[in-house]
């Protein structure tokens, strides 16, 4: 938890705010419908995978990696939750158990591999004295320079889905249609009390989407600041 960050770190009439914004998707029917539409398509999806295997091996048992095909299950449905982007792992997981073409993953690795490697870094860099914490940043090496490299892999990822979600809600509204399609359309069209954008989108979308891939990058990276800062042990 994060003092006066988030919702569940903030009180007062910053949350107050930040929790009317984000509860609008889940208070309105048009969004209600859907993401349990899009969460029963993906679950569809992965059983029908797993049917078809079933039924091409003459109803033989299927033994799968369940760990695995759950994580890339909700992998999907919170992508598409969250940014009204589709990853395809449950295609992936279909093209390996049925054949055909597998979708491209070259993004979606390379998030995903810098997301497990800066949360692996921020471990232990929670147990390394501030003084060689410092200097590995001033010399920029160690596990600290690998830590921003992979931050900067999720934030360009990130800025990239959310100038593309922008692009979107622009050709929308030109065509009247105002509705949000996922968390981030919700934030990205959120005002202020006197009806003016948001200042620092960006940064709001990383801490207010939840069990978004990047959300916790940031979150980390803010410990990491707050103890550079402040030279704790």
């Amino acid at each position: 938890m994060i003092k006066n960050k988030g919702i569940t770190g903030s009180d007062g009439r910053y949350n107050r705010e930040h929790r009317r914004m984000c509860q609008k998707p889940f208070m309105n029917s048009f969004s209600l419908e859907q993401f349990s539409g899009r969460v029963e398509e993906r679950v569809g999806a992965l059983l029908d995978a797993w049917e078809t295997n079933c039924e091409t091996n003459g109803g033989d048992a299927l033994a799968v990696d369940i760990d695995d095909h759950s994580q890339k299950l909700t992998l999907d449905i919170v992508t598409s939750l969250a940014f009204n982007t589709d990853f395809k792992q449950v295609e992936g997981i279909n093209a390996s158990l049925n054949g055909g073409k597998a979708p491209d993953e070259t993004i979606i690795t390379k998030v995903l591999d810098a997301y497990n490697t800066t949360s692996q870094i921020m471990g232990e860099l929670f147990i390394t004295p501030v003084p060689i914490l410092k200097l590995q940043n001033f010399l920029g090496i160690g596990r600290v320079r690998e830590l921003k490299e992979g931050y900067k892999i999720l934030e360009q990822n990130g800025v990239h889905i959310i100038e593309e979600r922008r692009t979107q809600l622009a050709a929308n509204a030109e065509k009247g249609d105002t509705q949000d399609y996922c968390l981030l359309d919700s934030l990205l069209r959120a005002t202020d009390e006197n009806g003016n954008p948001l200042p620092q989108v960006r940064r709001l979308v990383f801490h207010q989407i939840p069990a978004s891939l990047f959300a916790h990058t940031t979150l980390t990276l803010y410990f990491y600041n707050r103890r550079m800062k402040s030279g704790a042990t």
